[in-house]
C-alpha cells in the first residue's frame, strides 16, 4: 500500500489545493477520506503510521 502524506507545516494550505488540482473543501475533503481510510484522527498520525509501518522512509 502507497501512501502519499503531506504534513501542514511542509506547505500552506493554499499550496496544497495548488498541487492536488481542486478547491479548498474539495481538498479537506480527499485528506479527510484519506484519514479515514487510515484509522487515524489527524495527519501527523497518518505520518507515524506511515513510517512505522514502512510505507516510506524517512
Amino acid at each position: 500500500m502507497r501512501v502519499s502524506i503531506i504534513k501542514e507545516s511542509s506547505l500552506i494550505r493554499e499550496s496544497l489545493i495548488d498541487n492536488l488540482t481542486g478547491t479548498f473543501p474539495t481538498v479537506k475533503n480527499r485528506v479527510s477520506s484519506i484519514l479515514n481510510k487510515l484509522s487515524v484522527p489527524d495527519r501527523t498520525t497518518a505520518v507515524l503510521k506511515a513510517i512505522k509501518n514502512r510505507w516510506f522512509v524517512v
